[in-house]
Parts: structure tokens; sequence; C-alpha cells
């Protein structure tokens, strides 16, 4: 029996659309063999779930899931998934997929953190991507209660994610803006992490998580008054505006406006979207938030060469 296949790596996930309803019925025969050879084997049950959860993000399957449960009114993504659980409470795949269940498609932030944590206490050794989520979540929280355990909850798992996998740029990432939330104190670590990511991945060119890391590295340098460097790091990240699918500008912009917000009155957001604007040559855009910014009470600053305002 192919293993591959068996871990879920799915070929519902992948294929086009009108070849997916194929593939299920193929599929949820071939789960439904497995079960009932091995009813006691919970990873069957999270396998089945897990590909029914797939076949729901295609509209041509619509028909053969009604009639997939039709013929199987007890096997919905929900109970396989906790019929996995009961059956193999230890099995770290089985925990993983009803973590991500709760997390993905039920939106039980709790309940997800709880499984989450079990992973965590029960596969100590191999549970970073289970820190990593259960940061995500917690950051979740965060920022609709603004409750400072949140943000420590979260720092304490996005280190624990990296310490167990050391090249994991995207908690790099994360808990370098979770530090940066803890204003000055944060800074010079955070600093330090994005540093530490972009060496990582840097090359010959710039990739997508790279750049990423360099929008997040430039607006800690402005935050700490690092202007000059803060630019610098901001003008690479824009070399490759347009050339994926994620807009460089929109990030600034997030980072920038989410500063507004907090400090209305504070004209720096201001200057820096100006900044921005200047290095993708829209002076005239630049030129109106500059101005925003004088109102606002901005007094200019000294420059490097070549970073001077046009006008």
């Amino acid at each position: 029996m192919n293993r591959r296949l068996k871990r879920g790596t799915n070929p519902v996930f992948s294929v086009k659309g009108d070849e997916a309803p194929e593939y299920f019925v193929q599929l949820s025969h071939f789960y439904l063999t497995l079960i009932n050879l091995e009813p006691n084997e919970g990873e069957h049950y999270s396998l089945l779930g897990e590909m029914l959860e797939y076949a729901s993000h295609y509209k041509t399957c619509k028909s053969v899931l009604q009639n997939f449960y039709s013929q199987h009114p007890d096997k919905t993504m929900e109970s396989c998934h906790e019929r996995a659980y009961k059956l193999s409470p230890n099995n770290m795949y089985v925990c993983e997929k009803l973590s991500h269940f709760y997390e993905v498609v039920v939106r039980d932030s709790n309940k997800a953190i709880e499984l989450y944590t079990h992973i965590t206490t029960s596969f100590p050794e191999k549970s970073a991507f289970a820190h990593h989520h259960i940061a995500k979540l917690e950051m979740i929280k965060y920022k609709k209660r603004k409750n400072p355990a949140c943000l420590n909850t979260v720092i304490y798992h996005y280190k624990k994610a990296i310490s167990l996998d050391t090249t994991n740029v995207e908690a790099m990432n994360l808990l370098g803006l979770a530090l940066c939330k803890l204003g000055p104190d944060g800074y010079e670590e955070a600093k330090a992490l994005f540093e530490h990511a972009i060496g990582i991945r840097d090359d010959s060119r710039d990739t997508r998580d790279v750049t990423t890391t360099r929008v997040r590295y430039s607006v800690c340098l402005l935050k700490m008054g690092e202007y000059q460097h803060g630019y610098k790091q901001m003008e690479k990240a824009l070399e490759n505006h347009g050339k994926f699918r994620f807009s460089v500008l929109g990030e600034f912009d997030r980072f920038f406006n989410e500063e507004m917000r907090t400090c209305p009155n504070d004209p720096m957001p201001l200057i820096h979207k100006a900044r921005v604007r200047l290095l993708l040559k829209r002076p005239e855009e630049a030129k109106s938030m500059y101005n925003d910014a004088l109102r606002l009470g901005y007094v200019p600053i000294p420059v490097a060469p070549g970073l001077e305002w046009p006008w």
C-alpha cells in the first residue's frame, strides 16, 4: 500500500476541478476499505476526514459528497476526526489533523489551542508546528483584546517553534513582529531576528519570504529611528514590487496605516508612506503625503545623499 498516498498527499487537493469527483470516489472507496480492514486504526479515519475536507473545496464534488454522506451518514468530517482521536489519541498525525480541523474548518481557536498543546506535551521534540500554530492563534486573541498576557504567550511559543526548527523563517518573521509590539524593549531582539532570517534565505535574488522579511525589518529599523538603514532595506524590498502575488507596497501600507490609527497625530508614518511612493517613482503621491505630514508638525531631518526629497 502506497504510504505516501496514505499519509494524506491527496490527489483530490491538487487535481483540476472536473477530475476531482472521480478521484473522490476512488479515494473514498480506498479509505473506507482501510477502515473496514483495520477498524481500530485511528489514522484511517483521519485520512478520510482530511479527504472529505479537501473535496469540499471543489464545487464539482458537491453531488458526489452529498451521495457519500447519504450512504455513510456516520462519516462526516467531524465524526471522522473525532473517531480517529478517540482511537489513537497518542498518534501525532491524528492529533495534528484534528487540531487543523478545529482551527481551519470549525474555527474554534480554544479547542485548537487545547489540541496543539496536547501535541507539545506528548511529542515535545517534534512539536515546532504546534507551537507555531498556538502562537498564531494567540496573536489573533491579542489583536482583539490587546491583552499583554496573550502577547507574552505568542512570544513564548514562537521562540519554542524556532528552537525546534532553526530554519523556520516565517516564525522568525512573526516573532519579530510580536517583539516590535513590545515597543523599544523588543526592537533590538526583533532586529537581530530579521537579520538572521534574511541571512538564512539570502542569495543572488530575493525570494518572496526574504522580501517579506525586508519589509518587516525596514519597519523595525524605522521604529528604532535608524532611518537611513531602514530606507535602504525599504528600497531593496520594493525592487521586487510586482514580482510576487502579494503587494510589497500593500505590505508597507498595512504597517504604516496601523501606526496612523494608533497615533493619528504622529507625522512619521506619513513620511514613511511618502518615501515608499517616491521609491516607486510616484512623486505626486509622495509630495501630497509629505505635505500632510508637515501639517501634522513634521520637522524635516537630515538624510544621507540620495535620500533627499526632490522638492
